[in-house]
């Protein structure tokens, strides 16, 4: 995914281990990057929390482990194809 669409900024954590390829959440390098107009893919097991903090965003779409390869399908197809 970060091959076809470099733009994409990728954060997240799994059980609040880092993730090869993402930005930590909390990550110096994530908080100083301008991510103002760039799409973002956010993963976390932190659920909850992480949908308050993102409820300002004009677009954000919930996805679970069990959810995961359709909602790429789904992603990569309709809303990446239109920018």
């Amino acid at each position: 995914m970060k091959a076809s669409h470099p733009d994409t900024l990728l954060i997240g954590e799994y059980l609040g281990y880092e993730i090869d390829g993402f930005f930590k959440p909390n990550s110096v390098k994530f908080l100083n990057a301008n991510v103002s107009e760039k799409p973002i893919i956010f993963f976390t097991t932190n659920g909850t929390v992480a949908l308050n903090d993102v409820q300002s965003s004009p677009f954000v779409v919930p996805v679970s482990p069990f959810t995961i390869k359709s909602t790429l399908d789904v992603f990569q197809k309709k809303i990446l194809t239109t920018r």
